[in-house]
């Protein structure tokens, strides 16, 4: 059987993500309680909020906060059950088959000119990606979908999304992957 694992698609983190003028959360650092108060201090009403329920409802320390105030997952550590995707108020979190690799990093349905003015990654709906692929991608409501039983990974134009929010898990190792396929990519 395959091993299933958390995913945490927003990249929106400390760096890229857009914080509300005059908004200074002072409060307590969880995302249940910034989405309360005033929908937490992002821009972005989508992406993750920064506060760590995940990693509190982590029961085998599989997620941690990095640098950039987004959560991580440890792949060795995560067993798949489910309780950070239920502790995430935003739906950012998936649990996935551990060797599906490539995931738009981005929750954000707004349209192109909102996605930008909130998150210098966002998403910005454009459909090139969709346009691009051999069908595996549609359009819903600005956000590209990946229909995995129809990827053919060597047709996924991922090298095309000017924001990089269609990429692959690990895009160090994405020169790796693509080895077997006989595809050359460029890691952003």
């Amino acid at each position: 059987s395959v091993k299933l694992v958390a995913r945490i698609l927003c990249n929106g983190g400390l760096a890229e993500a857009k914080f509300k003028d005059g908004v200074k959360y002072t409060g307590p650092e969880s995302c249940a309680v910034k989405t309360v108060v005033a929908g937490g201090d992002k821009m972005c009403l989508y992406g993750c909020l920064g506060g760590g329920d995940c990693v509190d409802a982590c029961q085998f320390g599989a997620i941690f906060m990095n640098e950039n105030g987004l959560p991580t997952v440890i792949e060795e550590l995560c067993t798949g059950c489910g309780q950070c995707v239920e502790a995430c108020p935003r739906g950012v979190i998936e649990i996935h088959p551990e060797d599906r690799k490539l995931f738009v990093f981005c929750k954000n349905h707004d349209d192109p000119k909102r996605s930008k003015e909130v998150c210098k990654v966002a998403c910005i709906g454009c459909g090139i990606c969709a346009r691009k692929s051999d069908g595996s991608i549609v359009m819903k409501e600005f956000l590209p979908e990946i229909d995995y039983s129809k990827l053919d990974i060597s047709k996924i134009p991922f090298d095309k999304c000017s924001t990089n929010a269609i990429r692959f898990v690990h895009p160090e190792k994405a020169a790796e992957l693509l080895k077997e396929e006989k595809i050359e990519v460029k890691v952003n």
